[in-house]
């Protein structure tokens, strides 16, 4: 599984979350590649996690601040797909970068 986790100013863990996605009854883990914060200190985490074909799909999860679950999307089904980066703009929109079929995309996801 994958771990998700908030630290303060002096390394002292405040949460932390194990993560996996459920493949037609299999937990899978989630590879974290990368994670950002908005404007309310919103957690958001992408990354991709394989079914039980081998077959990836891209993840983004959005946790609050006191970390609890808000929702997660899948991106991308039927091919390999991965999420490879998030950045949150100054209004508070959500970009991720995705890998689909070895090709680097771009999309804004406004919230």
């Amino acid at each position: 599984q994958g771990v998700v986790a908030k630290f303060n100013s002096s390394a002292a863990a405040q949460w932390g979350r194990k993560v996996s996605v459920n493949f037609s009854g299999t937990y899978k883990p989630v590879f974290f590649y990368g994670c950002a914060l908005d404007s309310s200190d919103n957690l958001y985490v992408v990354g991709h996690a394989a079914d039980t074909n081998d077959v990836t799909s891209g993840y983004i999860f959005k946790y609050n601040s006191s970390g609890a679950i808000q929702w997660q999307r899948r991106i991308g089904t039927g091919s390999t797909t991965g999420l490879r980066g998030v950045k949150v703009t100054s209004e508070d929109n959500i970009v991720v970068a995705v890998i689909l079929m070895a090709l680097v995309l771009v999309i804004m996801i406004i919230l």
